[in-house]
């Protein structure tokens, strides 16, 4: 969706330089108007977007994860911990922590901590699910996609 909005953003760029071109002041205005409110919506959907995330994040108690933990821990076959990059205009500005759970049925849930944090989250995940895989590698990555169901059990 947002490499859309960006395609959108360079066509509408694109239109009001060829208009600035050929026509009078009066459309430029009208283009220039045209590319900021695209610029305008493109900022009101990420803020939605953004919103929908956290509101489906808002109660821990109810995710996805305590659910199949509480149910059925076996499911939750790769437990690791990691950092994701956040970029700014292609250029990675920070590095944040998460732990990532894999599970049996190919899904991942990943869990944004603090630092402080991401290693006591990762030891309580271990705890409730104390069958599943610790640490990563390249060879369990390869390994967890030919297989999900299995991964873990030999």
């Amino acid at each position: 969706m947002q490499l859309t909005l960006y395609i959108l953003l360079a066509v509408g760029i694109v239109l009001a330089q060829s208009y600035v071109q050929t026509t009078s002041s009066g459309t430029l205005y009208l283009c220039i108007t045209a590319v900021f409110l695209l610029g305008g919506l493109m900022c009101i959907l990420q803020i939605i977007r953004f919103g929908v995330q956290a509101w489906q994040n808002w109660r821990p108690t109810e995710s996805r994860l305590l659910g199949i933990l509480k149910t059925d821990p076996q499911q939750v076959a790769w437990l690791y911990q990691t950092e994701f990059p956040i970029h700014v205009l292609f250029f990675e500005v920070a590095r944040l922590p998460k732990v990532m759970a894999y599970l049996r049925n190919g899904l991942s849930i990943d869990i944004h901590t603090s630092r402080a944090d991401q290693a006591g989250v990762l030891a309580e995940l271990r705890r409730l699910a104390p069958n599943a895989v610790l640490g990563y590698s390249q060879e369990q990555m390869v390994t967890y996609r030919k297989d999900p169901a299995n991964f873990g059990k030999n």
